[in-house]
Formats: C-alpha cells, sequence, structure tokens
C-alpha cells in the first residue's frame, strides 16, 4: 500500500462519507426551516391570541378566538419538534451507515493485507542488488541446473530441465542472464543444454559484475579500490567479492555507517534500531557491525514501524479512520507499515478531522432547528395560558404556564447545544486544516527522503539497461555464429566454440564503447573553435558519472525554472542540458540582463538536496537529464547534445525511460515462449515453380530457381508507386505436395498464365491491398510494370515439386512474369509480417501489406516481446510495421511520435501501441521496423 494508494483509499472513503453526510446534512436544513416557519407562525398565532383577548369586546367571543388561534401555534410548534426530531433520526442513521461502511471497506482492505503480508517476499529490492545471481536463484531452478549438469544424467531430462530453468532465469534473471536463457528458449536443443553447463556461468558472471559496479558508486572509497580489483580480475573474483564485501578498513567504514544509524535513530526516536545499532557497537567487532548493517538494520527498523503503528492504533485520540489504516498496514507487509508511518497516517488523520469538523457543523443545525421548535413550543403554551384564562380556566392556565417554562429551559438547553457544536466545528476544521498542512509536510519530506533512492534506482536502471542491450546483442551475435558454423559445414562442437568467441567479442565492445564515449568527450572539447570552453568542457569531462547526472540536473532544474525568459531560450536551454559547455552554450544566446537573471536563480543550486530536486522534476518521465543516464551505451548520455549541431530532435538521442526495463518485462511476464515461437515459425510457404520468370532491375529475366542471393531485382511500393532496385536477401525453397492457382491474365498480345502456390499474394488495384491467389477473382485488375493486367480466369491445381521464393530487402515485392507481362507480388515466404497501431489503421495497413495484426491474439503482450527478441536474432525471418496515424507526434515526424509513445508509457498513461512501441525499443530493435504513415513508407530515424 503505497501514500499514493493509501490517498485514494482516503478520497474514496471520504466520497462515500459524504455521500451520506449531505443526506443528513439536507434534512438538518430542511428541520432548521421547517422549525423557524413554524416558531414564525406560533408567535403569529400567540400574538393573535392576545390580541383577540384584549380587543374582544363579547368575552366569550373572545376566549373562543384566543383558543383557536392558541391552538394553530401549538400545531405549528409540534410539527417544528417532529422535523427536528426526524432531521435528528436521519443524521443518526446516515453515520451509523458510514459506521458500516468504513467497517466493510476496513474488512475487506485487511483481507488483502493479510493475503499480501503472507506472501511477502523475503529478498527486498534493495538485496538483489546487492546478491550474487547464485545466491539469487531458487532453490527449483538451483535442483534443475545441477540434474542437467550432473554426469548420467539421461539427455532428455537434462535437456527438460535445461529448457525449464531457462524459462525460469529468462524473467528472474539478471539482463546478461535473461538475454542467454531467452537465446537458449529460441535454440536447438544442443545450445539450450549447453546453457546451464557452461553458457549460464558466463552470464551470471557479467550480471555479478554489473551488481558490483553499482554498489561501487554509492561505496567508500576503500570499498571502491577493493571493487576495482575485483573488476579487474575473473568472473570468480567479482563473486567471491560480493559474496564477503571483505577489503582493508571495513570494519573502520562499517563502523561509521552504524554510528549514522544510530544517530538517525535516536533523532527519529527508532527505538528498536537503536538498541540493535547500540548492540553491534559494543560488541567491538566486524562480525557485529556486518550482520547488523545485513540484517539486523532492516529486522529493527521493522519492529520499529510496528512499534509506532500499533502506538497509533492504541491512541485514544485516533479517529475511525486512522484506528482502520493502521490496522490494515500492520496486517500487512513491512513496506504497508513504512507508507503509513510516512504519509498514510496524516491521509486518514485528515479524513478524521475533516468527518469531525462537518459532524459539528450539522449537529449544529440541527440544534439550532431544536431550539428555534422548542421556543414556538414556549410561545405557543403562553398563547394557551391567555386563552384559559380568558375561558376562566384558571387551573389549565397555571398548567400551560408550567409547560412554557419547560419549554424554555429546553430552548435554552438547545441554543447552549447549538453554541457548542459551532465552537466544535470551528475547533474541528482548525485541527482539519493541521492534518492537511502535516500531510503535505509528510508527503514533501517522504520525496526528499526518496531522492537518494531514485538516485541509486535511476544508476542501476542505467545500468540494467545497458547490460540488457549488449547482452541482448552479445548473444545474437553467438546465434548467428552458431547457425553460420552450421550452415558451414563444422561440428556442433565448433559451432558453439564459434557462438562463445561472439559473446566474448562483445564483451569486449562493452568496455571499448564506454572508453570511446569518453575518448570522443575529450576530442571534443579539444576541438572547440577559439578555445571558447575549453575549461568548462575539460572539467566536465574528468567529473565521474554520478557528477556528470548531478551537473546535468542541475542544469535541468535551472531551464526549467526561467519560464519569464522566453519558450525559446527555455527549450534551447532544455535542449542542451547534457552539454559539456552548457554555460558557455547560453552565454552566447540570451542578453545580458537574462544572463544576471540566470545567475541569481543558479545561486539557489548550492545544495546537494536542491540539486536532487532537479533530479525528481526532471523524473517525471520527461525527455531531460536524468533520463540521459538510461542511454546505451553507459557513459554515452553526455554526448548526446552532438546531435544539436546536425538538427536531429534532441529526444531521440535520449530515449530511455528509468521505469521502462520492469515495466515491460512484467507486461510480458506471462508468456508462453515455446508456444509463441512456434506460433511465429508456422508460416505457410507460398512460392513459384521454377521456371517462373523473375524481373531484374535491368529490365531483363531469370529464372526464379537461379536467383542468387546479391541479385538485385524490381521492387515497387504500391501504396505510394515508388519503384526501386533491391537486392535479393535470401532464398526460400520448398519441396512435396502444393496447392496452386493457375491464374490467367489479358495481354496486349493476348493471354497469358503463371502458376503460384495457392497463399502468395498479387496487388489488386482498386481494392488497393495484397489478395492471395486463391482468392484472385476474374475481373481484378493486378498491377504490372506498365498498368494494370485483368484477370481472366483462376483454376486450382495440386503438384508435386519444388518450388522457389526469396526475401526482397526492404520493400518486400517483386515481379513475376507470365510471358512478357510483370505482375507484382509478395516475397510471402516465411517471413512473418505483422501490422501494429491504433486499430483501425492496423487494419488497414494490414490489407495494404498482405500482413496479420494481433487484434485476436489473447497473449498479444508476450507475442509483441517475442516478435522483437527474434526480430534481433534473424531481421529476416520476421517483419514488423507500425500504422502512426492517429498517434500524438505523427503529424510532425516518426521520432516524435515514438518519443511520445515512450513517454506516455513510462508514466504508465499510455495504450497498447505504446507498449508496443516500448517493447521495442527496449530490445534495441526500433531500426528494424517499418514505420507508415498515411499508407507510406516513412523513413527509420533508428537506423
Amino acid at each position: 500500500a503505497s501514500a499514493a494508494a493509501n490517498a485514494a483509499r482516503a478520497t474514496r472513503a471520504a466520497q462515500a462519507a459524504t455521500a451520506f453526510a449531505d443526506t443528513a446534512a439536507n434534512a438538518a436544513y430542511a428541520a432548521q426551516t421547517a422549525a423557524e416557519r413554524a416558531a414564525t407562525d406560533a408567535d403569529a398565532a400567540a400574538a393573535a391570541a392576545l390580541d383577540a383577548a384584549d380587543h374582544s369586546h363579547n368575552a366569550t367571543e373572545a376566549a373562543n378566538l384566543a383558543t383557536a388561534h392558541a391552538n394553530a401555534a401549538t400545531q405549528a410548534a409540534q410539527a417544528a419538534i417532529t422535523a427536528a426530531n426526524q432531521a435528528k433520526q436521519v443524521y443518526d442513521a446516515a453515520r451509523t451507515a458510514d459506521a458500516a461502511r468504513l467497517a466493510a471497506e476496513t474488512e475487506r482492505d485487511d483481507e488483502l493485507a493479510l493475503r499480501l503480508g503472507a506472501a511477502a517476499d523475503q529478498v527486498s529490492i534493495a538485496d538483489r542488488w546487492n546478491k550474487t545471481q547464485n545466491d539469487l536463484r531458487t532453490a527449483e531452478t538451483n535442483r534443475l541446473i545441477a540434474e542437467a549438469t550432473a554426469p548420467g544424467t539421461v539427455p532428455a531430462l537434462a535437456l527438460a530441465d535445461a529448457r525449464k530453468a531457462a524459462l525460469a532465469l529468462a524473467t528472474s534473471g539478471g539482463p546478461w542472464t535473461q538475454a542467454a536463457a531467452r537465446n537458449a528458449l529460441a535454440g536447438p536443443d544442443v545450445v539450450a543444454v549447453d546453457f546451464v553447463r557452461t553458457g549460464l556461468a558466463v552470464a551470471a558472471g557479467q550480471d555479478d559484475r554489473v551488481t558490483l559496479t553499482n554498489l561501487e558508486r554509492t561505496g567508500t572509497a576503500g570499498f571502491k579500490k577493493a571493487a576495482d580489483a575485483a573488476l579487474a580480475g575473473s568472473d570468480t573474483d567479482v563473486q567471491a567479492f560480493l559474496q564477503r564485501q571483505d577489503y582493508p578498513g571495513r570494519e573502520l567504514d562499517d563502523r561509521i555507517a552504524v554510528d549514522r544509524i544510530l544517530a538517525a535513530a535516536q533523532q527519529a526516536g527508532n527505538f528498536a534500531t537503536q538498541a540493535a545499532a547500540q548492540k553491534a557497537l559494543d560488541a567491538e567487532t566486524d562480525e557485529a557491525l556486518r550482520r547488523f548493517l545485513d540484517s539486523d538494520k532492516t529486522t529493527a527498523a521493522v519492529n520499529d514501524d510496528r512499534i509506532k503503528a500499533n502506538q497509533i492504533l492504541a491512541a485514544a485520540t485516533s479517529g475511525p479512520q486512522l484506528q482502520a489504516a493502521a490496522q490494515i498496514a500492520l496486517d500487512g507487509t513491512p513496506a504497508m507499515v513504512h507508507d503509513f508511518l510516512v504519509s498514510g497516517q496524516y491521509t486518514a488523520a485528515q479524513q478524521d478531522q475533516d468527518s469531525a469538523a462537518h459532524d459539528a457543523q450539522v449537529s449544529g443545525y440541527l440544534a439550532q432547528a431544536m431550539q428555534s421548535a422548542q421556543t414556538a413550543a414556549q410561545n405557543a403554551d403562553l398563547a394557551q395560558q391567555v386563552a384559559a384564562t380568558a375561558r376562566g380556566a384558571a387551573a389549565e392556565a397555571a398548567g400551560y404556564a408550567q409547560q412554557a417554562e419547560t419549554d424554555r429551559q429546553q430552548a435554552a438547553a438547545s441554543a447552549q447545544q447549538a453554541h457548542e457544536s459551532a465552537v466544535a466545528a470551528q475547533d474541528a476544521a482548525t485541527r482539519a486544516a493541521h492534518s492537511a498542512a502535516t500531510a503535505n509536510t509528510a508527503a514533501a519530506n517522504a520525496r526528499t527522503a526518496a531522492r537518494g533512492a531514485a538516485m541509486s534506482a535511476a544508476w542501476a536502471n542505467s545500468s540494467a539497461n545497458f547490460a540488457a542491450r549488449m547482452a541482448s546483442e552479445a548473444y545474437g551475435s553467438a546465434h548467428d555464429a552458431f547457425k553460420s558454423a552450421l550452415a558451414a559445414g563444422e561440428s556442433v562442437e565448433k559451432a558453439k566454440t564459434a557462438a562463445y568467441d561472439a559473446v566474448s567479442a562483445a564483451l569486449t565492445t562493452v568496455k571499448q564503447k564506454q572508453a570511446e564515449a569518453n575518448g570522443i568527450l575529450l576530442l571534443h572539447c579539444k576541438s572547440l573553435p577559439g578555445g571558447i570552453g575549453y575549461d568548462e568542457c575539460i572539467q566536465f569531462a574528468q567529473m565521474s558519472d554520478a557528477d556528470k547526472v548531478m551537473r546535468a540536473m542541475s542544469n535541468d532544474w535551472l531551464c526549467r525554472h526561467a519560464e519569464n525568459m522566453g519558450s525559446a531560450f527555455r527549450q534551447q536551454c532544455i535542449d542542451a542540458e547534457t552539454s559539456p559547455t552548457f554555460a558557455t552554450d547560453l552565454a552566447f544566446t540570451v542578453a545580458a540582463q537574462a544572463l544576471n537573471e540566470l545567475g541569481a536563480i543558479y545561486g539557489a543550486l548550492a545544495t546537494t538536496e536542491t540539486a536532487l530536486l532537479a533530479g525528481t522534476l526532471c523524473a517525471a518521465f520527461e525527455p531531460c537529464a536524468l533520463l540521459a543516464s538510461s542511454i546505451i551505451p553507459e557513459g554515452t548520455a553526455f554526448t548526446s547534445w552532438m546531435a544539436i549541431a546536425t538538427g536531429d530532435a534532441l529526444v531521440t538521442a535520449r530515449v530511455g525511460g528509468l521505469l521502462e526495463d520492469v515495466y515491460v518485462r512484467q507486461e510480458a511476464a506471462g508468456a508462453n515462449l515455446s508456444e509463441i515461437v512456434a506460433g511465429l515459425g508456422a508460416c505457410e510457404r507460398n512460392s513459384f515453380l521454377g521456371d517462373t520468370a523473375v524481373e531484374l532491375a535491368d529490365g531483363s529475366t531469370k529464372p526464379i530457381k537461379d536467383i542468387d542471393v546479391g541479385d538485385r531485382v524490381l521492387a515497387t511500393n504500391p501504396v505510394s508507386g515508388t519503384t526501386q532496385a533491391r537486392s535479393v536477401t535470401r532464398l526460400i525453397t520448398g519441396q512435396g505436395q502444393k496447392d496452386v492457382q493457375h491464374i490467367r491474365v489479358a495481354t496486349t498480345a493476348g493471354q497469358a498464365e503463371i502458376t503460384a502456390t495457392a497463399g502468395h499474394r498479387f496487388w489488386v488495384t482498386g481494392q488497393e491491398k495484397w489478395v492471395a491467389a486463391q482468392n484472385l477473382q476474374p475481373g481484378d485488375q493486378l498491377r504490372s510494370t506498365h498498368g494494370e493486367v485483368q484477370v481472366v480466369n483462376v483454376a486450382s491445381g495440386a503438384v508435386n515439386a519444388k518450388v522457389y521464393n526469396f526475401t526482397v530487402e526492404g520493400l518486400h515485392t517483386y515481379y513475376v512474369v507470365a510471358e512478357d507481362t510483370p505482375l507484382l507480388v509478395h516475397n510471402s515466404g516465411c517471413t512473418d509480417h505483422i501490422a501494429l497501431g491504433l486499430e483501425a489503421y492496423a487494419e488497414q495497413l494490414s490489407g495494404i501489406l498482405g500482413a496479420r495484426t494481433l487484434m485476436a491474439d489473447r497473449d498479444w503482450r508476450g507475442t509483441v516481446w517475442v516478435t522483437a527478441e527474434l526480430l534481433k536474432i534473424d531481421p529476416e525471418a520476421f517483419r514488423v510495421s507500425f500504422a502512426l496515424d492517429g498517434m500524438d507526434g505523427a503529424e510532425i515526424d516518426v521520432a516524435t511520435a515514438v518519443n511520445r509513445a515512450l513517454s506516455r508509457n513510462a508514466r504508465q498513461i499510455g495504450g497498447a501501441t505504446d507498449l508496443e512501441i516500448t517493447m521495442f525499443n527496449q530490445l534495441g530493435v526500433l531500426r528494424e521496423v517499418d514505420f507508415y504513415i498515411g499508407g507510406r513508407l516513412q523513413a527509420n530515424p533508428f537506423k
């Protein structure tokens, strides 16, 4: 239960309570009005009775008239009292119903909290960044690995265990482990078995390096030195250091860390943490200090939180909302208790105070209504006394006098109650305002406390994204190397060696890219014209990565607080946030007055806290500096400003999203990879007989059976009408019984016939879409190089023969020749072509391109994810086309539409198409996607 969830629940409760209370309040207002009206009527009747007694010349007539008016006054007063009592009953019923509602909601939420508490994961998120891959695996996964690698395990069992282990690690391991596991799942049996025997150790070693690198960024000087030494060694060295984390000076570092925790606990009144920290310090051993930092600290913090929450639950001053929130948190997870203490308690207390203020206000209205009714009754009794006196009924008159006195006293009591309710309402309103201020302060404090964690998370996600991209590329190369070796006739063992070499080369590339990024930056500093900004640039280049991010976040804060300098300057400022010569760049674009103003603002950036505030603002998933830390490869974020000079949109260079990795993997987690892969590969081979002529780029023809990779054929985009020479990139053949269609067309010389497999697609003008040969009808107009050709007849048949097809670069079309008439066909082979986009546009594009959509796919998320994975491994086997029509930014260009989709998804306000684009971006295959706007293929800015 997060602070946001607490607030949402409190809001729902307040709305429900308000609905009940409003009904009661309306009744109270109505009762007050009725009572006041009845009092007026009673007063008028009493006055009339007195007047009648004073002015009537006939005693009997005067008595009768006074009695009539007095009776009217009594009836009016009784009506007022009845209305006031009814309003009180309605209000009491509303309060009872609201209490029942709160009890029901509390019971429901508490049941959920109990389930969450029972299922709470014992390994915290923080622990995952501190553990080796071996330590993070489940017992079942380790059992599968051990069984698969044990001598004597039968091959079938070893293979089954290997694939089960790979399936588990594909979503639970580190970035390198996940990539290796997915590669194993998509590969042949020998690759899957080899994954658990040798490949897993290599991938886990890289993940451990990512983990240690993240820890090093926030470690002490001694830790960093030892970590550097481990990282310079073998994977075994890294694993051993992560498990022990032992180094010279560690005991002093640990003691300082424990001292700091103790001081913070004393200030916060966390007695369990104080006791545990003091115990560790008193033991005078590093073992005790380490045990406290590794585990006792967390246990003590949980106990402190529970103690405070229980105190709130038991406090006499706690209202029902606050007590309910405390109980729910205590029955839930430790995180729920902590969130309750940080912000949830203040929100609940504010709701209690708001309810109390409302109750007091309505109670005041009810008391005022009763006071008016009882005053009316007093006046009516006085009128009855006068009437009785006029009738000569002395005893009756005395009785009315006594009743009038009683009514007066009750009216006075109601008046006092109304006054007390008014005072209580004012007091409750004051407390509610104070609670609101406290809640806001608590929320602000929570944001401040989260900044350090957010910074660490940003770096961790940056490293995770970098590792994921590089790992995906590495295992893609390994897959290609394995296939190439087998295709060349090499043994399986040699093919595996080739795959290992590809992974090793990728690991070397990781280090090279990081070094190159810094080298490019230094080279830029040295080449600045006239040396302008050189000192600033060199200073920036020599900063640590963490300091560079801090500088960029400070720049972002500055830019976003320069509203009064105009939107043009503000945008230019934001575009230059990661420039190593940020201040120099701005000095040449703004006037002296603006610089002075900026200087005043810049003075506010003196503290680290303010700089972190910049990061918090930036982390709202806008394309700004903090997102730059997620760009791949790591370390190159600070050269992204170079895109400005060439006119590219800076946002394109900064695409990332700090939560993208976690969110996408959650969305795809339920996918059955083996089923999806099987489904993607189950495409029908649609081809031509070997003697079918194909038109080449130079106008000549060649039998399709003689076409080679690299041949240039004529290809046409039927939507735009563009015809170009394109290369053949892949040959496809099939052998066996084939259903074919004999298609006869009208030509200038008469008629000609061509034979195609039933599913091969021809472009039909008029319908403006690809149509399978078996669905062609007489009269259909087929596209040719010189206009349109009409279908005369289509006859079905079957042949047992070898058939041919090929894949064409980019356009995926070519011309087959019926005698002397070229006909445009799609290169429909085993290339699975998927059209994505907003529903209507995706359907339209699928018709144009002859692709399929995922509208009926129940697990479309998993299909998209695996398609992206396989697209990376074998781009020729899968084709993806995106219709960007209807998406925000498509009216500008592809990059803008894609980047806005990524931003929406990162902020969790996007739709299915935004998620699809995010998946392809996450796996680094946007460059392989064809983007369409208005049915026309657009230039891909990600190539």
